[in-house]
This record gives structure tokens, sequence and C-alpha cells, in this order.
């Protein structure tokens, strides 16, 4: 099943992009290389990120979760439904809310 992850850093929680950028960098390249990720997007200005992930089982979301969280990341997950709107459609609707 997939599902749309969106994780942020609090609104108020300083925010250091120059050091803390690396680090999300690499949760991101741990999460590509452990699940199937469709799609991913990096907030530059609270340094979170988006992710469309496809998983196999709730142990799989939990993990990804654990890892977000352990970034200094508030994630929410939601399921993305078949026949529901395409992913093309689901970023461009993020990105008109920002």
């Amino acid at each position: 099943m997939k599902f749309f992850i969106d994780s942020k850093r609090p609104i108020d929680a300083s925010t250091d992009i120059e050091r803390e950028m690396p680090a999300r960098i690499e949760v991101a390249a741990l999460i590509r290389k452990h699940y199937r990720t469709d799609v991913h997007y990096f907030y530059a200005d609270r340094v979170g990120m988006i992710l469309i992930v496809d998983l196999d089982d709730a142990v799989q979301l939990s993990e990804i979760i654990l890892l977000l969280r352990r970034a200094g990341l508030n994630p929410e997950a939601y399921p993305v439904l078949e026949g529901g709107p395409t992913m093309s459609q689901v970023l461009l609707d993020v990105a008109a809310m920002e």
C-alpha cells in the first residue's frame, strides 16, 4: 500500500538549514535505499520532506516514522487510495498549500 508521508520541523523550533540538511539527506537516502520510494521532496525553509512510499506492512511504516522522528521531524502518514488523485496531483496540491 502506498503512503503519503509529510514530515516537518515544529514551527516554533529554530532551524539551522546548513547544519541540519545533511542529516535529513542521510535519512532520505536510508529510506530510498530500503523502501520503494515513488517521490521525495525537501522543504527548504523547514528542513522537512515529503515522501510517497509503497510499503508491504505496518512494520515498514513504523520504521520510516521512527527514522523521521529520530531526525527531529514530525511525520504524518496518510494512505494513498487507489482510484484517488494521481501522485502528480498530490504534489501539485501540496505545493499550492505552501
